[in-house]
């Protein structure tokens, strides 16, 4: 999951980091690829966000 997708799917790196309860400044800290543990935390506190990835992921598999 790339760094860029999570933001603009909260808004912005605050939002993001408000919506996975950690501080903004540990998501400027991420790594363009997110890390596993970063993944989990989305999946759990908030599923649709992995849901439009997962669609998103898709649509890119069937246009290559």
């Amino acid at each position: 999951m790339q760094k860029a997708f999570v933001i603009r799917n909260f808004g912005s790196g605050s939002e993001t980091a408000r919506a996975l309860r950690i501080k903004p400044p540990s998501v400027s800290k991420w790594p363009e690829e997110l890390p596993d543990s970063a993944v989990g935390r989305i999946a759990r506190l908030r599923p649709d966000a992995l849901r439009a990835w997962w669609k998103e992921q898709r649509k890119h598999r069937q246009a290559a």
